[in-house]
């Protein structure tokens, strides 16, 4: 019978300190929560104001697409938007790897901070490869303007 109410106490005594630990956590949970509060209006203010600020990007974007051989890099968002977006999820992930750290999440602040570090790689890959597109199809253009006004009948290929 002593098994049984020591083994009730050694329960009542690990509850007691499960408790007292998530009571002991909950401020951090709190902060943590108002952290990821505010990098959600503060990344939804920066998509705003890059969206309206680089609006004039748009109507330049539609004029470069509407050229002939540009339909491979033709969206159907504008330019201002995806930047708008990417900068939205960025100021978000800043935040919530500064939530993870509030946490005491180690491994998956370390993580989400490698994850940050390699995205201007790979927004500047992007941008190398839409570079590409457009001085690829100046090219083509040129190409096949000069062997036609050389008068070579296999100026114009087919895609």
């Amino acid at each position: 019978m002593k098994e049984s109410s020591f083994t009730f106490e050694g329960l009542a005594t690990e509850l007691q300190t499960l408790a007292n630990q998530i009571l002991a956590y909950l401020p951090k949970l709190a902060i943590a929560l108002l952290v990821l509060l505010l990098g959600w209006m503060l990344a939804k203010l920066g998509r705003l104001l890059i969206k309206r600020a680089i609006a004039r990007l748009d109507s330049w974007w539609s004029q470069l697409i509407s050229k002939k051989g540009l339909a491979p890099v033709h969206s159907h968002r504008p330019p201002a938007r995806m930047i708008g977006e990417l900068i939205f999820w960025l100021i978000l992930l800043i935040f919530i790897t500064l939530a993870a750290e509030i946490l005491g999440l180690d491994s998956f602040g370390s993580w989400l901070k490698t994850l940050v570090t390699y995205l201007p790689l790979v927004v500047g890959g992007m941008l190398i490869v839409l570079v590409g597109f457009v001085v690829s199809s100046l090219a083509r253009d040129l190409v096949v303007s000069a062997a036609s006004s050389a008068g070579l009948s296999h100026g114009e290929t087919t895609r």
